[in-house]
């Protein structure tokens, strides 16, 4: 008696290359790859989740920056990106602000905070621009 052919397939699919077949833990469909949910399921993953976090996190900080002026922590996502690029060079914070799509406003409250935490420098520029950079950068 012949198979169906949706068994056959079934079969193909759990002998492929020797690998095990994984279902979603959701809807219980095969996955890509040996991955535990499917693409319509995969916001569950827990890297998913991790970055809708740090997402939801960075938002805040910059909702809390536009409204009030802060708080800003040191060790946000918000204080890491604007150190990271800080890293290699000193710039205006209107640079900063083009560079890292953000306001001003948002830009010139974390600098503030950030300068008063002693992790960034401020100065003026010949032209009155205020300028950035990590402490031991020259002038």
């Amino acid at each position: 008696m012949a198979m169906s052919p949706i068994r056959q397939a079934d079969r193909l699919r759990e002998s492929y290359r020797g690998r095990s077949v994984v279902h979603c833990k959701e809807c219980g469909l095969f996955t890509q790859s040996g991955k535990t949910f499917c693409s319509e399921h995969s916001y569950m993953e827990r890297y998913a989740q991790d970055v809708r976090l740090r997402i939801a996190q960075r938002d805040k900080e910059i909702n809390d920056l536009e409204k009030n002026g802060g708080p800003l922590t040191t060790g946000g996502s918000l204080s890491k990106e604007i150190l990271g690029h800080l890293c290699n060079t000193h710039c205006t914070t209107r640079r900063l602000s083009r560079d890292l799509q953000l306001s001003e406003t948002v830009i010139n409250a974390a600098c503030k905070h950030l300068s008063k935490a002693g992790k960034i420098r401020t100065w003026r520029n010949k032209r009155g621009s205020t300028v950035v950079g990590l402490p031991d950068t020259e002038t």
